[in-house]
């Protein structure tokens, strides 16, 4: 199996997992939420895509703040389909070919993205793997010449695995899933105070120090690591808002907050070491597009960095994704009206409290 074709089946499991998990339940507030919120319990939905999903690490001298560099995968973007039936949805993407000048540029990059999320009414989880090989790298106010490529490493490796989360106080007068997946539409400007967090390991192999000796002076002596590791764990407050101007949107969510971390790192010649750091973490999300009863188009991006202090050095890593979509909404009928659990055998269904 494939990893897109396993990143699309663990999406099916986990979207249905959370159908089941939320049939049957009401809230009181049903009725105000409805008058800013709309559903489509009787449509499905089918979508065209296009998106970039990356994950990229910088490391910046606490002595010489100016000095940073920055490696990045040579990330192609991928081109797809989704489909939301039976209350369930799900994308199959590929990616576009990239061109041999931009292999010579920037290097060849090989990657495994999974990403698999969960969405209610006023939370969303992200459950995700990702692991990358081969990144080029940028100094900052260092100019690359026009068409010259950028130093590259073929050998370093990073992985990234773990779960971020997103929890809004408000859900009659906000919609996390109108600005993000269009399952829902929201017909008056409004926000909500939220609360964001994440836990994931992230570690760096390479073959050699990431960064060269000639980093050493500004950097200091203790930066010739070729491997780390660390686990964050962090829970940031923010506010969400979202514009609402007809059937147009424009969504903005920030939130910071300390983060902990446990930070495994091994230098070239040295022991490995050991260390607790207490740095920080921010959510990004932004999200503008257009949402009718049938029609939606939008673009949005979502961006976690996670800070990390040590020796005379910060690590910032970043994961992101921007997505463009153009979708429709079509009437159910027939088979199409049932849902995930219909196809549960009754005794079960009952057994699990979601006989209808």
């Amino acid at each position: 199996m494939s990893d897109r074709t396993g990143a699309a089946c663990l999406m099916i499991l986990s979207t249905f997992l959370f159908s089941v998990s939320v049939k049957g339940q009401l809230h009181p507030h049903d009725s105000l939420r409805a008058k800013n919120i709309r559903k489509y319990p009787d449509h499905f939905f089918v979508w065209s895509l296009l998106k970039q999903r990356t994950a990229s690490f910088s490391i910046q001298s606490l002595v010489s703040p100016a000095e940073a560099v920055t490696f990045t995968p040579n990330d192609t973007y991928q081109i797809g389909m989704g489909v939301y039936i039976f209350e369930v949805g799900a994308e199959l993407s590929f990616n576009a070919p990239i061109d041999e000048r931009s292999k010579e540029r920037y290097g060849v990059s090989e990657s495994r993205d999974l990403l698999a999320n969960l969405q209610g009414n006023r939370w969303a989880l992200d459950f995700f793997s990702q692991r990358y090989n081969g990144f080029y790298a940028s100094e900052a106010g260092r100019t690359i010449p026009a068409g010259a490529p950028y130093p590259q490493r073929k050998d370093i490796e990073i992985n990234n695995t773990g779960v971020n989360g997103i929890f809004a106080v408000d859900r009659d007068k906000f919609s996390l899933r109108s600005a993000y997946n269009f399952s829902e539409h929201q017909l008056r400007s409004g926000g909500s105070f939220i609360v964001t967090g994440t836990f994931n390991r992230f570690t760096i192999n390479a073959d050699s120090a990431v960064l060269a000796q000639r980093f050493r002076t500004t950097f200091g002596n203790d930066i010739d690591f070729n491997r780390m590791r660390y686990t964050t764990i962090s829970i940031a407050p923010g506010y969400t808002y979202s514009f609402i101007f007809h059937n147009f949107f424009l969504n903005a969510s920030v939130s910071v907050g300390p983060a902990h971390h446990w930070v495994y790192y091994q230098a070239v010649e040295r022991d490995p070491r050991n260390t607790i750091a207490v740095n920080s973490f921010s959510d990004t999300r932004l999200a503008l597009g257009y949402n009718s009863d049938r029609f939606y188009a939008g673009m949005s991006y979502v961006g976690q960095s996670r800070f990390v202090k040590f020796e005379q050095a910060q690590l910032t890593t970043t994961n992101s994704l921007f997505r463009f979509i153009i979708g429709y909404r079509f009437k159910e009928w027939g088979i199409l009206t049932k849902r995930a659990w219909d196809f549960i055998p009754s005794d079960l269904a009952q057994a699990l409290h979601m006989k209808r």
